[in-house]
């Protein structure tokens, strides 16, 4: 929002992030994908990557920012995760089922050793 801070904003859900954030532009002069939980304007806690560049505008300092609303990516990237969990589990269930088959068997041999003598 142009001309408001997000400070005024209420922007931050997290105040760690908002100080990596200007960490980052004061000592670098920008900052690329930084992951931050951001409130809407409803208060509902989303998750962002913000990308910034220090500018001056009028020979005043200013901060030209754009973020991305990862939000539902990374439900899905969660959810992946968990079903390759699953899956992965199922797997091992599988061959603990199957070498528990194994063990169980009997085998027996047609050959008998008749004792010498």
């Amino acid at each position: 929002m142009i001309g408001r801070t997000s400070i005024e904003l209420n922007f931050w859900d997290r105040p760690e992030d908002r100080a990596n954030f200007v960490d980052a532009v004061r000592t670098r002069g920008s900052v690329r994908n930084l992951e931050i939980v951001f409130r809407t304007k409803s208060g509902e806690r989303r998750a962002g990557l913000d990308s910034a560049e220090a500018i001056e505008i009028g020979g005043e300092k200013c901060v030209f920012a754009i973020f991305k609303d990862v939000t539902e990516q990374r439900a899905v990237e969660k959810q992946l995760r968990q079903a390759q969990k699953m899956e992965a589990i199922g797997q091992l269930r599988s061959i603990e089922a199957c070498s528990q088959r194994r063990t169980k068997r009997s085998f027996s041999s047609p050959f008998t050793v008749e004792p010498s003598g």
